[in-house]
């Protein structure tokens, strides 16, 4: 009987935070010994988190001049800068989530009707060009008109002042959610149905804004996340805000829809979550080892020309707000099935390198892997139109093919996060009885997890930065989401016995004989367990050196791999008679494993 997939409850990681350090020294003044005789002055008390939280709700409801509203973000942002979960839920129940969310949405209607004003208003007159006549439609009284995008929106016509509004008061949210589970819930069932909307809509407005901008800059050298660049970076358990992606130069996946033309934390074998992301900016950036090579000039040409910190920050914290959800357990099947939610998160993780920050691309996977944690989404998520092959685009990158082209620390860190992270997902897919078949059809996903299987080791290993971790990490989920896929229908396990020319079976021997970690080589034998039945003990017992693997395990007595390997030599035993030829190899290790047993 093959070993089912571990049925532990889901294990949301909690995301944790960059700690915010403040370099502020207080000088206290010296003590008042009072004057002829009086008793010295009393220290003033402190006013209570409460006081100052409902102090900074009602400001922010009382503001409505420009001058005003940023006074009072600021004052939030002062205010909330901190990672005392008790103070952020202090924050929660005196209304600040709601005050916040009423504030973005005032802006976002003032950017809307700026943006109306804007676009309605008559192009400035061209500039002369030497003769040549720039780009565009020419009106009836000759003035050239620049084209407006099919959603009726041009780039960037909105004054930057919006822009750093929406930015800091996103910050504000995303701070006030660092709060306990309960009140993250809490909140949700408040303001989730009316802040999910518009923090897609931001997500999805900006993503398109940065497509079309840097749509003269797209080539095959900045390669989409979907094709697998020889050199561009795509994008666990730890937070979202860097909640620290692949062949052509067209920039939609195939079978997608263009982006641009239209806008959408445990270790179990059922469901485990990701690492979230990790605050990523303050990273300092080290050499390679090897070679020194600058990232991509075009991917920092992107970067540099194109985009503003304030809305790289608004996309970060967006995506972390959302991320914020997505760590409570109760919160991920209304989150899954919210309209155009999987499609925003999709978008970004689709997007060029370097076109959005790395840190909301790891966002939005970190995202999907929590929502794929629970039992009520898996199939949803399988059927959803594109995710499946995005996140075998990311999982499938050969980032050790690349370690010696990326010259850069943290463009590695990425990489290799990414691929963690995208494996993750399909192992939580991967345990729904339902998607065992679709996912065993998909050569990609199978070689993928195959080749993060056998990556043990990294010439950037040893900066400090946990990348042996990771890659270990990888090789767990990895031989996980492989035996979860193998305790499917004998049609699925022929299927993936012939992967590869039977390349599966050989890497499973390999990790079963030589991984380093023990959970991967017990994982790698359950799954060569779950692929034994009739149909496939051929290709078994073709394979000396599997056999030899599943013996050695065999002979250790009392443990779960030693039962797991004798349990497959007499399924073995029972498909090979004695009339076949294969029963002469078969004979041997059998009678091997008896004899170390008496």
């Amino acid at each position: 009987e093959p070993v089912a997939p571990y049925r532990d409850p889901p294990q949301h990681q909690q995301a944790t935070h960059h700690q915010y350090e403040k370099t502020v020294v207080i000088n206290l003044p010296p003590q008042h010994q009072g004057h002829h005789g009086q008793p010295p002055m009393r220290k003033k008390h402190r006013p209570s988190q409460e006081q100052t939280a409902r102090a900074v709700v009602e400001r922010i409801c009382a503001s409505a001049t420009h001058k005003a509203r940023v006074a009072a973000i600021q004052a939030a942002l002062d205010s909330f800068d901190h990672n005392a979960q008790a103070m952020h839920d202090e924050e929660i129940t005196a209304g600040a989530d709601f005050a916040l969310t009423k504030h973005l949405s005032l802006l976002l209607f003032k950017e809307h009707i700026e943006r109306q004003n804007k676009a309605k208003s008559p192009p400035p007159p061209p500039r002369s060009t030497g003769g040549e006549q720039p780009d565009g439609m020419v009106a009836s009284d000759g003035r050239s008109v620049v084209p407006v995008p099919v959603d009726g929106q041009s780039d960037d016509i909105c004054s930057e002042e919006i822009y750093e509004e929406m930015s800091d008061t996103c910050v504000a949210i995303e701070m006030i959610y660092r709060c306990t589970a309960e009140s993250v819930s809490t909140s949700y069932a408040r303001v989730g149905p009316e802040l999910l909307p518009m923090l897609t809509l931001m997500i999805d407005s900006e993503v398109r804004r940065r497509y079309r901008s840097a749509s003269p800059k797209l080539s095959p050298v900045v390669a989409p996340v979907t094709a697998v660049p020889p050199t561009d970076i795509s994008g666990s358990q730890t937070h979202p805000d860097s909640c620290q992606s692949d062949g052509i130069a067209k920039t939609t996946r195939e079978g997608a829809t263009p982006v641009p033309a239209d806008g959408a934390t445990t270790d179990s074998e059922k469901a485990s979550t990701t690492d979230g992301a990790t605050d990523t900016a303050s990273q300092t950036k080290v050499s390679s080892p090897q070679q020194q090579q600058p990232p991509p000039p075009a991917v920092v040409s992107l970067q540099e020309e194109y985009f503003s910190p304030t809305k790289d920050r608004l996309l970060r914290k967006s995506t972390k707000i959302i991320g914020h959800f997505a760590r409570v357990g109760a919160l991920t099947q209304p989150l899954a099935y919210h309209p155009g939610l999987l499609a925003s998160l999709m978008r970004v993780v689709d997007c060029p390198v370097g076109l959005v920050p790395r840190e909301a691309r790891l966002n939005c996977l970190w995202i999907l892997a929590n929502l794929a944690c629970n039992a009520e989404n898996m199939v949803l998520m399988a059927c959803h139109p594109g995710l499946l092959e995005s996140l075998i685009q990311v999982a499938h990158r050969p980032i050790e093919e690349e370690e010696d082209s990326i010259g850069d620390i943290d463009l590695y860190m990425e990489a290799i996060r990414s691929v963690s992270i995208a494996v993750r997902a399909l192992l939580n897919l991967s345990w729904a009885p339902e998607n065992k078949l679709t996912l065993s059809e998909r050569p990609r996903l199978i070689e993928a997890l195959t080749r993060s299987l056998m990556y043990r080791s990294s010439s950037w290993a040893g900066f400090g930065r946990g990348v042996s971790g990771i890659l270990l990490q990888s090789r767990r989920l990895s031989a996980g989401a492989l035996r979860n896929l193998a305790a499917a229908p004998i049609r699925s396990k022929m299927r993936l016995c012939r992967a590869g020319r039977g390349s599966l079976l050989n890497t499973l021997a390999e990790a079963a004989r030589s991984d380093p970690d023990q959970d991967v080589r017990e994982r790698a034998l359950a799954t060569l367990h779950n692929l034994a039945c009739a149909d496939t003990a051929v290709g078994f017992v073709e394979r000396p050196d599997l056999l030899d693997v599943v013996a050695d395990a065999a002979v250790v007595l009392g443990s779960d791999a030693g039962n797991l390997a004798s349990r497959t030599l007499r399924v073995l035993e029972k498909s090979i008679t004695e009339d076949m030829d294969l029963y002469r190899v078969l004979r041997p290790v059998l009678d091997r494993v008896m004899e170390s047993r008496l």
